[in-house]
């Protein structure tokens, strides 16, 4: 940056009016004595940061906590109860857990970024300040620290008045206190890593409203990129498991998706954070030391970062463009010649805001035939799978573990600390398959399945597969790809290969079930894949996975009921119930005991439990297990487990305690369409609860 020691005093009185004030410091004033003339100057960003955390840490909190005590008196509740009622609060607005916060912090982060280096977009700014006999590097850091400090001030000051409210409520304790200070640790990290980036901006660019765009471009592009591509994979790849592999790395240094995705209590977060801050630091003092006075002004000051920006917001308006024609099922030439013009557009328009004038559209070239270079790369690797995301299966050898799932599932899981969780996150968290080369072959009979049942839509439209695809032969020798005629909804596929007799197996029409694998790697990383399982499959690869103990652990809440086991240790009553689908009993208590010789016995009839026990057998009831309510305790979720007539040692222990409905006669109960029942045969239809009489591979279906 060029500087100047010399400066006529008319000069020097112009940009002190601008400024504010003629008297600035030197090389020689004290640290404390520059912030003290630059807090003089920045009065109002420093009353902005104060505010906007007075009215969250002090002033809101305290309207939470009202509104908490006003609902704890109407519903009449103890004092346990309150104050567990007045601890949720606190942790949610000031806790690990609170989001609400960002809508201050981020705003505030970027305003004292922003504001404390505005003055490099004006020339005659840039020369009075470059005039002032003091060391860039100390104008640099003086301002950096003086917007640490007025958040940290800010921050401390209303938390610590938003603690005596806390306190005068009676929500503090221990516990709750560590997490606020942890969380705030958290939070002034978040805040460096956020103003830096707000830092960065400035020193790229030249004017105050693209120095905004440039901190929103920063902040939201990583995440959108992300959603777009994860977009294209659930339109392109028909095995998308949901978690984009690799892609982590698109937003690896936004410092807000990194706080969000870190875990609580992860001490590498903070330290993360700090690392994101520095290297921003780092690369704003270099543009800050490379940057000219002549270029204020100029919206974007670098031309490599102008040419990054034009090309990545060509790239992402073209592939936006490209996702929205898929997803409206178009054509490929269709979807081409939208992503051709709006990329073209977008390179033409960022070049005009560039050189501020309309004429030079079509400047650079180059860049505009990179930006369509790019797009079409990206969106012909996912039309054509040419990473070969849907035939992927992991060397068994680097695999630690697995995960292989049925998304079709239904079934209430319940963790091991009480908490509801859904059929993806139950067996990501306790299914552990060691018997990898099992799920591998299973894993691959699926997507081999689901890519020719499935194909792909844009380059399919019509439904149906093209020839050369990948052919495998069914385990059953059911169905054998080669032909065209396949139909991508799986229409004409054997609906039920098994040959189970009608009032074993029922009316199951089902063609298929989802499912999941994950596969945890050796080296950290876990890979992910969904497909179909055809209900025709050879029930001995199915069983080689369902009928091990691992499988049975991360599908059956039997075996993660830490929960129940403490509640029954703080002197609770378990209170079981039965309905055999038509009728319904509500059974005794039973103690710890009692508990321990129901838990023993379903697990020793669960080991029967397998892909073909499953396809053979209906449930014949279900037991419902629930806790009585105890003191500060009334959030114990209840648990149904289905029982079947070879449950010999469960059966024997709900006739002992007197919990036992005698089974329905299957086949008496009709099956087929509803529509095409009898009035009579409808009205037992709908007094039933099929869910009761059905499981995950065999359902009633009308």
């Amino acid at each position: 940056m060029t500087s100047r020691t010399s400066f006529s005093a008319d000069t020097q009185q112009t940009a002190g009016a601008d400024t504010g004030n003629t008297n600035f410091y030197t090389n020689n004033t004290g640290f404390f004595a520059r912030q003290r003339e630059l807090f003089k100057r920045r009065l109002w960003p420093a009353a902005l940061t104060f505010l906007g955390f007075l009215l969250y840490n002090v002033i809101g909190l305290a309207t939470a906590l009202s509104a908490a005590n006003q609902d704890a008196i109407g519903e009449r509740m103890s004092a346990a109860e309150r104050t567990v009622l007045f601890h949720d609060v606190l942790k949610g607005m000031l806790g690990y857990t609170n989001v609400s916060v960002m809508i201050i912090l981020i705003p505030v982060a970027a305003v004292l970024a922003v504001e404390g280096f505005s003055w490099m977009d004006s020339r005659r700014q840039v020369d009075f300040y470059e005039s002032q006999p003091l060391s860039r590097g100390k104008r640099f850091l003086d301002i950096c620290v003086s917007s640490f400090l007025y958040f940290f001030f800010s921050y401390v000051i209303t938390l610590e008045a938003g603690l005596v409210i806390a306190g005068i409520f009676h929500a503090l304790t221990r516990a709750v206190l560590a997490e606020i200070v942890w969380n705030a640790v958290c939070t002034a990290a978040l805040f460096l890593s956020v103003y830096s980036l707000g830092v960065l901006a400035s020193m790229l660019t030249g004017n105050m409203i693209v120095t905004w765009l440039a901190f929103l471009v920063m902040i939201l592009y990583g995440p959108i990129f992300k959603a777009v591509l994860g977009g294209y994979c659930s339109e392109y790849l028909t095995t998308y498991g949901g978690t984009p592999d690799g892609l982590s790395c698109v937003d690896f240094l936004n410092p807000v998706v990194r706080y969000f995705d870190s875990a609580p209590y992860d001490l590498k977060m903070p330290l993360l954070l700090a690392g994101i801050a520095a290297l921003h630091f780092a690369l704003a003092w270099l543009s800050y030391g490379m940057r000219k006075n002549e270029q204020a002004g100029i919206p974007v000051v670098f031309g490599p970062v102008r040419t990054v920006v034009r090309i990545a917001m060509s790239v992402i308006v073209g592939l936006v463009i490209g996702l929205f024609f898929t997803a409206v099922r178009n054509t490929i030439f269709i979807i081409l010649v939208w992503i051709f013009l709006f990329t073209v557009i977008t390179a033409c328009i960022m070049q005009i805001i560039y050189d501020l004038d309309f004429r030079a559209l079509f400047r650079r070239p180059l860049e505009i035939l990179a930006s369509m270079a790019i797009v079409l790369l990206i969106f012909l690797l996912f039309l054509f799978d040419a990473a070969g995301y849907d035939r992927f299966v992991p060397d068994p050898d680097k695999v630690e573990d697995a995960a292989l799932y049925c998304t079709n599932d239904d079934i209430v899981h319940i963790s091991d600390e009480g908490k509801y969780d859904d059929n993806n996150s139950f067996p990501e968290k306790y299914m552990h398959l060691t018997n990898v080369e099992d799920v591998i072959a299973l894993a691959k009979y699926g997507q081999e399945y689901t890519r020719i049942t499935k194909g792909n839509p844009a380059l399919f439209p019509s439904g149906k597969l093209s020839g050369g695809r990948d052919s495998y032969e069914g385990a059953n020798g059911g169905i054998e790809d080669g032909s065209s005629d396949i139909p991508a909804d799986g229409s004409g596929l054997p609906e039920n290969g098994t040959g189970l007799p009608a009032g074993q197996a029922g009316n199951n029409v089902k063609t298929s079930w989802n499912f999941k694998v994950l596969y945890r790697m050796k080296n950290g990383k876990t890979i992910s894949r969904a497909f179909m399982i055809p209900s025709d499959v050879d029930p001995a690869m199915m069983d080689a996975v369902t009928g091990t103990k691992e499988y049975r652990e991360g599908t059956s809440n039997i075996y993660h009921d830490k929960y129940m086991l403490e509640a029954l240790g703080e002197s609770a009553k378990i209170q079981l119930s039965y309905t055999n689908g038509s009728d319904f009993l509500s059974g005794p208590f039973i103690d710890e005991k009692d508990y321990e010789e129901f838990r023993n016995a379903y697990t020793l009839d669960l080991e029967q439990y397998s892909f073909s026990f499953a396809r053979q057998n209906r449930p014949i009831g279900s037991l419902g297990v629930s806790a009585s309510m105890i003191s500060e305790r009334d959030d114990i979720p209840a648990v149904s487990y289905s029982v079947y007539s070879s449950y010999s040692h469960t059966i024997d222990f709900l006739k002992k305690k007197g919990c036992w409905l005698e089974p329905l006669d299957l086949s008496k109960i009709p099956t087929g369409e509803y529509d095409s029942l009898t009035p009579q045969q409808q009205k037992l239809i709908d007094t039933l609860d099929t869910g009761v009489l059905s499981n995950t591979f065999n359902t009633f279906n009308y």
